[in-house]
């Protein structure tokens, strides 16, 4: 079967993509096959890429460990194929030969890929036969939820400063000098987590208040506008609880 793709493992073995969707390995020395993969079935176009991952994450690896340095991950593409596999490379075992094992595989929204190459430990890139190009990146859906929910808290946390802003403007200026700041700090200590109320019970004298309100009075007026506490507050909230 013709070849259409290449990938040299090291000074004996070499790996041989055809036009069937099959890797051959072949001994360097002994001008042979001597392993078959079904790498992409059914493909009538062929192996278009057997391309080495540099350093891939442990979101493509699928483990949190260190990386074996022994072990080494190839992604392959065919021409006629909407998929790339990645598999894993192990060192030389019972046949003397490396041993290719199936990782994992990723559907696209491509018809086929003719070139696939690494942007970073955790993201992909392919390009079909009309020179599309689509970015995939491995995610952490754990940590992404996580992002997401703190997110959303900040936006609760957010949300609520213009009400509270609000309820201690007592004349309506729409401004805060040191005596309203003192009285909204403690408000919003009893309102937020105890990581959030240990923290800033520290800060809860009259003289780290004044501190305060110079911090948030970036324009140096002597008063605090909504805009100005909510900066602050906003920043000061995500730097405690991140």
């Amino acid at each position: 079967m013709n070849p259409t793709a290449l990938f040299q493992i090291d000074e004996d073995f070499l790996l041989v993509g055809t036009q069937n969707g099959k890797i051959e390995m072949w001994n360097i020395d002994a001008s042979k096959i001597v392993k078959y993969i079904d790498a992409h079935s059914e493909s009538k176009a062929g192996i278009s890429s057997i391309v080495e991952l540099k350093d891939p994450s442990y979101l493509i690896r699928g483990e949190r460990t260190e990386p074996n340095p022994e072990i080494r991950y190839i992604v392959t593409t065919c021409f006629d194929k909407n998929e790339f596999k990645i598999w894993k490379i192990s060192p030389k075992g019972t046949h003397n030969r490396p041993e290719i094992s199936f990782h994992i595989k990723i559907e696209t929204t491509l018809v086929g890929i003719s070139k696939i190459l690494q942007a970073s430990p955790s993201q992909l890139v392919c390009v079909d036969n009309h020179k599309t190009t689509k970015f995939y990146d491995f995610v952490d859906r754990v940590e992404q939820k996580q992002q997401q929910e703190f997110q959303t808290a900040v936006t609760q946390f957010t949300d609520g400063l213009l009400d509270q802003f609000k309820k201690i403007d007592v004349t309506n200026s729409g401004l805060l000098d040191i005596e309203h700041v003192e009285p909204l700090l403690k408000m919003l200590i009893d309102q937020h987590a105890n990581k959030t109320r240990a923290v800033m019970l520290k800060e809860e004298t009259a003289a780290m208040t004044e501190k305060i309100l110079a911090e948030m009075n970036v324009n140096l007026t002597g008063f605090v506008t909504y805009h100005e506490m909510k900066s602050y507050m906003t920043r000061k909230y995500v730097e405690i609880n991140k």
